[in-house]
């Protein structure tokens, strides 16, 4: 198939056709890229490729509506993602932090389960992605919204908004993200609608302070990146110390 002397670009080629709408291409040529490993035995580098084929490939499953080829797809993901953890762990320990968080994994799990109707199982995927990531504000939130805030769904929330920061605007988006990983973030008026499902008092405050903050930075009264301000903030504190010192 195209691309396969380069895998890749080959997966790069996918993510593209995929980010495109373009998934009934996708999945063909993913399928066939995923096969081609599932067939022999890898080495580490195709061990990588074809865990993030696997990926890949259940996400453009889950966006066809595919779902039971996304769940079987989904479980293979994680076994063949745990094999390359061990080898990884064996052979190349500092490639470790480089690799997808397994979050991401059952995130996706999560959602596969919630729209197939299995919701004993959705709970458990993101039930795990807040195991691999505390602050995992896009996950958690979706829990709530899909599931509702029971079972301390809410409470896993609102900790970790706590913890994430203030809101900023990133482009023409409100956004909390924890410091340093925003690919976890979290559109801050979903994370509103999530905190006001519950019936919890600090739930509800948390909501309205983050609309409050919205609204500060709309008017100007807050910066739109306080943690990026406070930072220069910091600088020129060091500067004007050097300069009268």
């Amino acid at each position: 198939m195209f691309g396969m002397g380069e895998p890749g670009q080959a997966l790069l080629q996918l993510e593209r056709y995929h980010n495109s709408g373009r998934d009934e291409l996708a999945e063909v040529m993913c399928s066939q890229f995923v096969e081609n490993f599932l067939s022999k035995k890898c080495d580490v580098q195709e061990q990588i490729h074809l865990v993030k084929g696997l990926r890949l490939l259940s996400s453009i499953y889950f966006a066809r509506d595919k779902l039971k080829e996304a769940q079987k797809t989904l479980s293979s993901l994680h076994k063949r993602r745990n094999k390359l953890h061990k080898i990884i762990e064996k052979e190349a320990p500092q490639l470790l932090e480089k690799m997808t968080s397994p979050a991401e994994d059952y995130r996706l799990q999560g959602k596969v389960m919630q729209k197939a109707g299995k919701l004993s199982k959705a709970a458990k995927s993101w039930s795990m992605v807040a195991k691999f990531e505390p602050l995992h504000l896009a996950g958690l939130c979706e829990a709530v919204l899909f599931l509702g805030p029971e079972k301390g769904r809410d409470k896993r929330l609102l900790d970790a908004v706590n913890l994430s920061g203030p809101v900023m605007k990133i482009g023409d988006v409100f956004r909390i993200e924890p410091e340093n990983k925003a690919h976890i973030g979290e559109i801050a008026q979903s994370l509103v609608i999530a905190l006001r499902k519950s019936n919890s008092g600090d739930c509800k405050v948390k909501a309205d302070l983050i609309e409050t903050e919205i609204q500060a930075i709309i008017s100007g009264e807050q910066a739109e990146n306080a943690r990026l301000q406070a930072a220069i903030d910091k600088l020129d504190v060091k500067v004007d110390y050097y300069e009268y010192g």
